[in-house]
C-alpha cells in the first residue's frame, strides 16, 4: 500500500477514536455496537488495516455522526 493510502487510513482512524472519546465510548463498546471485533476496532483506529465500507457506515451509525465527518482531518 502506498504512503497516501496509509495516511489516509491513519486519519480516518484518529477521527474514528476522537469521535469515540468525545462521545464516552471504550473500544469495547464501539466493537459491540458495530458488531466488529475489538481487535478489528483498534486496527482501523491505528490505520493498519484497509475496511470495507459497511464498517466505516457501522461505526458512524454508532457514534452518531454522519459518515463524511469522518473525512474531515482537522485534529
Amino acid at each position: 500500500m502506498d504512503t497516501y493510502k496509509k495516511e489516509i487510513l491513519f486519519n480516518i482512524g484518529q477521527k474514528i477514536r476522537i469521535e469515540r472519546t468525545k462521545k464516552g465510548l471504550s473500544q469495547e463498546k464501539l466493537a459491540e455496537l458495530t458488531e466488529m471485533s475489538i481487535k478489528t476496532l483498534g486496527k482501523i483506529e491505528r490505520g493498519q488495516t484497509d475496511f470495507v465500507i459497511t464498517n466505516l457506515i457501522s461505526i458512524a451509525d454508532a457514534l452518531n455522526v454522519d459518515i463524511s465527518e469522518l473525512f474531515i482531518f482537522t485534529f
